[in-house]
């Protein structure tokens, strides 16, 4: 599910001026890229929008892990399932031009080409659906991941 203008251009900015003003590290997952996991910005945005994507859905969602990743030019996302998180919201923060860098979602194993402008989103089962990215076209794209856990909504007797 595509979410347009869900971080505004200033908002991104903010993201991406404190990824490259706090300690990130190697990414163990994107070669030659860099990550922040887990920090209490992206965190507290997780919390933040999950009651959005929550009235799309019909289930509830626990924030589980979030992160902000650098990818330079040729950096590959290779096909994989999420490990930890049900479902993946990721979120397109910049890049130095207006190439198109797409995430490829498998949906019944066909591949669909998601572009993301700044400040969209797309939310999908990335614990079940394989998902990847190709190799990088722009010099330098940011982009934030949040990773939630589903929750089925309670059912009563009344």
């Amino acid at each position: 599910m595509r979410l347009l203008n869900i971080l505004s251009k200033v908002k991104c900015t903010e993201f991406i001026d404190y990824f490259d003003s706090n300690y990130n590290y190697k990414d163990k997952q994107v070669v030659g890229s860099n990550i922040i996991h887990n920090s209490e910005v992206a965190m507290n945005l997780c919390y933040k929008l999950r009651p959005l994507l929550e009235s799309n859905i019909d289930y509830k969602l626990e924030p589980h892990q979030a992160w902000i990743r650098k990818y330079v030019r040729g950096n590959v996302l290779d096909k994989h399932w999420d490990g930890k998180a049900d479902v993946a919201f990721s979120i397109m923060l910049g890049q130095s031009d207006n190439q198109p860098n797409p995430l490829f979602i498998y949906y019944n194993d066909i591949p669909t080409e998601i572009v993301l402008d700044v400040g969209d989103g797309y939310f999908f089962e990335g614990g079940t659906i394989e998902h990847e990215r190709p190799p990088i076209q722009s010099d330098y794209l940011y982009g934030m991941y949040l990773g939630y856990k589903k929750i089925n909504k309670e059912t009563t007797l009344i």
